[in-house]
């Protein structure tokens, strides 16, 4: 029976040079922020500095291999500490990632993708099956394959990409709908262009929607508008009204089409996405074709108010 983590014996602590560690199962786990921020920041200057760093001695007979406590070592680096507290456990490959994934099952917990990547090591490294794995981790046999799954989905291209930090695991589940093949092109266009998650999103639907020969020209140019049924130039005539009136409501139909197609651009796009003279210039020109719009549909609506008066 292997022995769970409350069952396992009681860590020894000890002090050691942080270059003695070794940091192998950090491409388990996604990167940190280049700037720790926040409570984490707050708790690694106070206490969370002397909290030791968890490691096995049963991993790699010349180091301790660390399981948990990445950031952490990192963090003290950059503060040029040299040595570090670590609590010693002998656990085997198994059940140092289960001790991972254990340490790791709290308010923040694991993403996805690093649940998939322990549980494909666990496949691949050590022979388990799906129902050990599940058991080992606490989940069930379902669980264990969805996670093997996004890993098979994505593109090894793709996953290093998060390891690097060049795109977040949001982006890449957005990039796993593409069929294999089609990921790396777009995870690149994605980082070249700085896309958010919901522009990888509609990236994705495009991409998905139009003929292979079209994707290279949305790659090269992800943030155009998007496909879109062709339009008659103007809407068939209402047989209910005369020729000047219907000329009327081809002309609110058009406004009402262009505010659908400036709703797309506004909303599906960050704020952060243009430049402070670019904001400027598009907020002076509203002022004008509000203050012009209002007046005409105004107008329009007086044409029901001079019906009723006469």
């Amino acid at each position: 029976m292997t022995p769970t983590i409350a069952e396992a014996p009681v860590p020894r602590i000890r002090e050691v040079a942080i270059t003695e560690l070794c940091r192998r199962l950090r491409s388990l786990r996604l990167p940190g922020e280049r700037e720790v921020r926040g409570s984490f920041a707050a708790w690694l200057t106070g206490q969370g500095r002397h909290q030791p760093v968890l490691a096995t001695d049963a991993v790699d007979a010349e180091a301790l291999v660390v399981f948990d406590g990445f950031k952490r070592l990192e963090w003290l680096e950059e503060q040029n500490e040299d040595r570090v507290l670590v609590a010693v456990q002998t656990l085997t490959h198994p059940e140092a990632l289960a001790a991972m994934a254990q340490a790791n099952a709290g308010r923040r917990g694991l993403t996805a993708l690093e649940e998939a990547w322990i549980v494909a090591s666990l496949q691949k490294e050590d022979g388990l099956d799906q129902v050990e794995i599940g058991r080992r981790l606490g989940h069930h046999k379902s669980w264990v394959c969805r996670r093997l799954g996004l890993t098979t989905r994505l593109e090894e291209k793709v996953q290093q990409d998060v390891r690097l930090g060049l795109i977040p695991p949001s982006t890449a589940r957005e990039i796993a709908r593409l069929p294999r093949g089609n990921q790396a092109n777009a995870a690149e266009a994605v980082c070249r262009h700085g896309l958010s998650v919901r522009e990888t999103h509609h990236l994705v639907r495009m991409l998905l929607e139009v003929e292979p020969d079209e994707r290279p020209a949305i790659l090269g140019d992800p943030r155009r508008e998007r496909p879109r049924p062709a339009r008659a130039s103007a809407p068939a005539m209402d047989p209910r009204l005369g020729r000047t009136a219907n000329q009327v409501r081809d002309q609110i139909l058009r406004i009402h089409a262009a505010a659908l197609g400036l709703e797309t651009l506004l909303f599906e796009r960050s704020h952060h996405s243009f430049g402070a003279e670019e904001r400027r210039l598009i907020a002076a020109l509203c002022a004008p074709v509000l203050a012009k719009v209002e007046t005409v549909l105004h107008k329009a609506r007086e044409l029901e108010e001079t019906k009723r008066a006469g």
